[in-house]
């Protein structure tokens, strides 16, 4: 007479319950990878757009320090914005969209501006910074 133990020795493959756990597994798994790559795309563009903004409010500072009107030139084939000082490079994987009317961008040391709308995208994640026309100070939004 077998026992159970000499059974289970002998058995081969798996069980239905051992392949539903093994299924349950990997699925929650690859669950966390996608969210995981989802979460890079958005903060990687709401980095750039914090940057981006930064690099206004920091070009605003400088005219009101130096009494001088700053510009800020965009190049859209290398995706760079650049004063005569400093220059920002957006990220490849991030697609800058700015209104051709607005660059260059001047900024009085009075710190207006002629206003700036510029949305940064990647995949289905976007950020849009408003610069103000008569303040010169940018905001990112949604």
């Amino acid at each position: 007479m077998r026992t159970f133990r000499t059974r289970r020795i002998h058995a081969r493959g798996l069980s239905t319950v051992e392949m539903l756990v093994t299924i349950s597994v990997v699925m929650l798994l690859g669950a966390m990878v996608v969210l995981a790559f989802g979460r890079t795309d958005r903060a990687r563009v709401e980095a750039q757009a914090a940057e981006f903004a930064l690099f206004v409010t920091q070009t605003r500072q400088l005219a009101a320090e130096t009494g001088q009107v700053q510009v800020i030139a965009y190049d859209a084939r290398a995706g760079r914005f650049s004063t005569r000082n400093r220059e920002l490079v957006i990220d490849p994987s991030v697609t800058a969209e700015a209104n051709a009317p607005d660059w260059p961008l001047s900024i009085r040391p009075s710190g207006e501006t002629g206003g700036a709308v510029l949305a940064l995208v990647s995949d289905d994640v976007r950020r849009v910074v408003v610069v103000d026309w008569l303040s010169g100070r940018a905001e990112v939004k949604r």
